[in-house]
């Protein structure tokens, strides 16, 4: 299942036309067609144990995807993964801030034909030529299924984004790598499209010994149960915001969600998924699991409520969102609407 809110009614053919998210008192950010010079992309990566199949769905719609951008503008590409670690006392090996939101620059070893890292630590598509696409390809290739169970994914992007005066706290640091380790990925004017891949919920959480083993909570119900010691959903929101204008940031998150199609969508699609029976956190006939979101050829999920409503509130403040589930066969089609919508809010596009 696929859900798009827009902030702008936008024809990705077919017949179907995505209406305006609801106003949510936003300031005004200007007009939300106007064209557009450049795509900065970030694929924010679930490096988490379970995500070896649908890593390997992701990869295999990657290369297709990217030929797909190569038209639509300037399109830069940089890969971050979701573990950002446990402090220094909590349950995950490794440093205490995990990979650190920090873009990947290391190839995919076993790859004869990938580098052994990359400077910079991003990739500048080039239409036409394909050694673009596969350095892209190497990166994704390293990221690997070797990081913390309790995934990130939010708070490693708002690392990777936001500048180093930025006030939130990310495990004993503040600001992000925007004007250090990532001086010069990010650029004025340009679309903003973030692309999440996960297996699990976002669990971000900056409350002390949250991620200890001795954490009064089980390990596998702990982000579910204690959603009060989550950082709060609408700072990212408001910290993309900061540095990007809300109507140049685009969300796709593919994470656990229902498979069932729908007869409609509209504005209140992302309110419908997240008030759907399947996305309601639930312990499972095990204590540890959260009943499944999703069951299918993907295999199965929880349901990713967090990121979700990352989507929705991205939408609903001039940019756009969309959700499709982990569980899907293959995330193609899905990629291929992405590549669509970005085109379009590129092109100024607004019907």
């Amino acid at each position: 299942m696929r859900w798009l809110v827009p902030s702008v009614v936008v024809v990705l053919g077919c017949g179907q036309s995505w209406q305006p998210a609801p106003d949510l008192g936003a300031p005004d950010m200007g007009p939300a067609c106007e064209p557009l010079a450049a795509v900065d992309l970030l694929v924010v990566v679930d490096d988490s144990p379970d995500m070896e199949e649908a890593q390997a769905r992701f990869a295999a719609a990657l290369g297709p995807f990217l030929q797909t951008l190569e038209t639509a503008s300037s399109v830069r590409v940089g890969l971050i993964a979701s573990d950002m670690g446990t402090g220094p006392t909590g349950a995950c090996a490794g440093g205490p801030r995990g990979r650190d939101g920090l873009l990947v620059a290391t190839g995919d070893v076993a790859d004869a034909a990938c580098a052994a890292s990359y400077d910079p630590p991003w990739v500048d598509l080039v239409a036409g030529r394909g050694a673009p696409r596969q350095a892209v390809e190497c990166l994704f290739g390293s990221i690997g299924t070797g990081g913390c169970g309790f995934e990130r994914p939010l708070d490693a992007t708002l690392r990777a984004v936001v500048p180093a005066s930025a006030t939130l706290e990310f495990a004993g640091v503040r600001g992000g790598h925007r004007d250090g380790a990532h001086a010069g990925f990010f650029r004025e004017g340009a679309l903003l499209a973030i692309v999440m891949v996960g297996s699990e919920d976002d669990c971000s959480s900056l409350a002390e010994g949250f991620y200890d083993a001795d954490f009064p909570s089980p390990i596998g119900e702990r982000c579910a149960a204690r959603g009060e010691l989550l950082r709060p959903g609408d700072e990212y929101v408001e910290a993309l915001g900061a540095v990007v204008p809300a109507n140049r940031v685009l969300v796709a998150a593919i994470t656990g969600a229902p498979l069932a199609p729908v007869a409609e969508q509209s504005a209140d699609a992302f309110d419908a998924l997240l008030e759907a029976d399947a996305m309601q956190e639930r312990l499972g006939e095990s204590a540890g699991n959260i009943a499944p979101a999703c069951t299918g050829p993907g295999g199965a999920a929880p349901p990713g409520r967090r990121i979700v409503s990352f989507a929705r509130d991205v939408a609903a403040r001039g940019g756009l969102g969309r959700v499709e589930s982990v569980c899907a066969e293959t995330y193609g089609p899905f990629l291929d609407e992405v590549a669509a919508a970005i085109a379009a809010r590129v092109a100024g596009t607004c019907g």
